[in-house]
């Protein structure tokens, strides 16, 4: 217990320095919101994560005898939508434009209808893991779109970032639906721990590097 208490205030004293770097970056360099809102939430999570794996609050047991860890689809649901529209930065838009209200639609439907497979049994899982890939590859293409406008707009200095950016995006992103499929959610070759480092490690990928 001693130990396990000593972790946390190791933990909570590292993502406040975190936190206290982010707002000094936010004061110096001009840091819009988006990133320092996104960063605080991750750190909660990945700190609710390795803390409470099995609380009550994180993880939910159904009736049907299947569990949900929903303190990973809730912070995609209070997170992945700042991210998006933080897109508007790379892509050089100035206010929400039809691009990144379809992006928004995408992602909600994405995530909604995981979390219907990951609860659901028999065919329903097939059709709603679909449905999610499929507002998926919709999410993908616009932002591809984005990613294109800013690569023929930037200048070469800024390309590497640019780079980086992208597939800070798009790879951990496309690592979440095979980890769903492999994970407890369905096909079961991950086991619960592995399943949330992984998805730990897709999500600092995609929300603090990117």
């Amino acid at each position: 217990m001693l130990r396990r208490r000593r972790h946390l205030q190791l933990l909570c004293a590292a993502a406040g320095f975190f936190v206290f770097y982010l707002n000094e970056r936010h004061r110096g360099k001009g840091a819009e919101w988006e990133v320092l809102y996104v960063a605080s939430v991750e750190c909660v999570i990945v700190l609710g994560h390795i803390m409470y794996p099995k609380a009550s609050g994180a993880v939910i047991l159904l009736a049907n005898g299947l569990s949900i860890n929903w303190l990973r689809y809730a912070g995609w649901l209070v997170t992945t939508p700042i991210l998006i529209i933080h897109m508007r930065s790379i892509g050089g838009i100035s206010k929400l434009d039809d691009t990144l209200i379809q992006m928004l639609i995408a992602n909600q439907v994405m995530i909604i209808f995981g979390i219907t497979g990951a609860v659901g049994t028999g065919a329903s899982r097939g059709v709603a893991f679909t449905v999610g890939c499929v507002a998926m590859l919709v999410l993908f293409f616009r932002a591809g779109e984005i990613y294109a406008k800013a690569f023929r707009t930037c200048p070469g200095s800024a390309r590497p970032w640019l780079i980086a950016s992208l597939l800070n995006f798009f790879v951990p992103w496309s690592c979440f639906p095979i980890l769903w499929l492999y994970g407890p959610e369905a096909g079961g070759q991950l086991g619960k721990g592995e399943s949330i480092i992984a998805h730990c490690i897709c999500d600092l990928s995609a929300k603090i590097a990117w």
